[in-house]
Formats: structure tokens, sequence, C-alpha cells
């Protein structure tokens, strides 16, 4: 909540609270995974998602809320790529989504996860290029397995994200 609300309302976490959420990040492991994914769309949807996708990212407590988006964001920051840094794909995603006309209740949630879990996918794309080419569908799923193994995405959820991705 204190990221939402300091994402929201852009005020600056108290040093000593920020602290103790480093301190107590790995609590995280003992919610439900799938309030944990309600979480990460209230976050992109919430009107300040990139924002608090970075508070989140600099928290180090997105590795536990969506371990395989941080581990393909780690990766793209080590390659500087384009999905890298303050200016990569993940970021201006979220921001449009922060500046839809409507507010970002407007998107559906499949248009709030495709953006949340694009490094994921991207990070697939260039890893396997010949797959890519010859099925994304597959390279898509194969991708997002982990997440919806872990249950932090449910399977209908990657169905309509792959329309969007896999157009």
């Amino acid at each position: 909540r204190a990221v939402k609300f300091a994402a929201r309302l852009q005020f600056a976490i108290e040093p000593k609270t920020f602290d103790a959420m480093i301190r107590n990040r790995q609590e995280l492991a003992k919610a439900a995974p799938p309030r944990l994914a309600e979480e990460v769309i209230r976050l992109s949807q919430g009107g300040a998602g990139a924002e608090s996708f970075r508070l989140l990212y600099e928290l180090g407590v997105l590795q536990h809320i969506a371990p395989s988006v941080s581990a393909a964001l780690a990766r793209a920051n080590e390659k500087a790529t384009a999905a890298a840094g303050a200016a990569g794909l993940f970021w201006r995603h979220l921001e449009a989504i922060d500046r839809w006309p409507n507010g970002p209740l407007d998107l559906s949630r499949a248009v709030a996860l495709s953006a949340v879990y694009g490094p994921v996918y991207r990070a697939a794309l260039e890893e396997n290029a010949q797959m890519a080419a010859r099925d994304p569908g597959v390279l898509f799923f194969n991708a997002i397995r982990p997440a919806i193994s872990e249950r932090l995405l449910s399977r209908r959820e990657a169905d309509r994200m792959k329309l969007i991705y896999v157009a």
C-alpha cells in the first residue's frame, strides 16, 4: 500500500519505512499468488503504474510479485536493450496506460498485463529468433508459462495477452 500511495500521491516513503519494506520483502512469498496477481493489476491500472513499478523494482519487491518480469528487466538492464532503463518499452508502456484518456481502468486486464509482462516475451523473442519466426504463439506460452505455473497469471489472461502480442 505504501508503494501505491507514494506513487499515486507523489509522496516520498519515509526512510525507516523504506528500509523496513526492503528488510521484509521476502514475506511476500507467504501471500497467495492470486492475491499478488491482483495487486499487479491494481498497480498497473491505478493511474500511477509506471511509478509504482519503479518503486517495486527499486525495493526489490518486483522479484517477489512478478519474478519473470523482474528477471527479464534485470537481463535487459545488463544488455542495455530497448526494454532497459527509464526510457525502455516497459516503462513507456506503463506510462502510456497512466495517460490513457478515459483512465487506466478503461483498459482491459489483458492490456495492462501485456504491458507488465512485455519484457518477458521480448526477452524470449530475442533469445529464440527461429521459434519466433516459426510459431510466436508457442514461444509466448513457453515464456509466460512460469507465471501461469506460479498462479500469478491465469491461462485465460495469458490467452488474451497472446492475442495482443501475436496478432
